[in-house]
């Protein structure tokens, strides 16, 4: 596990800056709202999306030895993992369809963890209805987990021509989204300036 450290067999104890328990937990539960969001963005359904936040967070307990800088980041990826798990199957389905898709620009740069945050403001279940699995996943995969091309195809067990390609889908639905969100902000903006 790349994000744990090995307890030292002559002390007992974990090495400096191994997370306790209660940090642990204090990450997922501070962070919760969103974590919920992107599982259910992956698996499209908000009561899958609360079972592998519970699965992330026991999972994680059983896990020794994590280092406290990376608790938000380890929060993340395990309810990340645990709903790729679960959606598995729609998301390998939904992968094939892009199998034959040419990216003609390539150079694609993940979303900022930042973004995500304010594309959390869009409904999980709004997300779902307008994105497959498999966008979805790659999207959350490269943006909050910071996969590569490659790591998303070794994760999804999909080409990285298929990833390549629902990397492109998933940019121009958030380019749409965020000219969508300036626009009410604008019209937010001009009806304040008339009231």
């Amino acid at each position: 596990m790349f994000f744990s450290i090995h307890r030292n067999a002559n002390d007992g104890g974990t090495q400096p800056g191994a997370a306790r328990s209660s940090q642990l937990n204090a990450a997922f539960d501070s962070d919760s709202t969103f974590l919920l969001w992107l599982a259910e963005v992956i698996t499209g359904d908000s009561k899958v999306a609360e079972e592998c936040l519970v699965d992330a967070r026991t999972i994680s307990e059983q896990q020794s030895g994590l280092f406290v800088d990376w608790l938000a980041q380890w929060a993340r990826s395990a309810t990340i993992q645990q709903a790729i798990q679960r959606a598995h199957g729609q998301i390998l389905c939904a992968s094939h369809n892009y199998d034959q898709i040419r990216c003609p620009h390539g150079g694609h740069v993940p979303t900022p963890l930042e973004d995500f945050r304010q594309l959390h403001l869009v409904s999980a279940q709004e997300i779902v209805s307008e994105l497959d699995p498999f966008v979805r996943a790659v999207g959350i995969l490269r943006g909050v987990s910071r996969c590569a091309i490659q790591d998303c195809s070794i994760r999804l067990a999909a080409t990285r021509t298929s990833v390549a390609a629902a990397c492109c889908v998933f940019e121009q639905w958030t380019a749409n989204r965020y000219r969508a969100f300036a626009y009410d902000e604008a019209v937010r903006h001009c009806e304040e300036l008339i009231l």
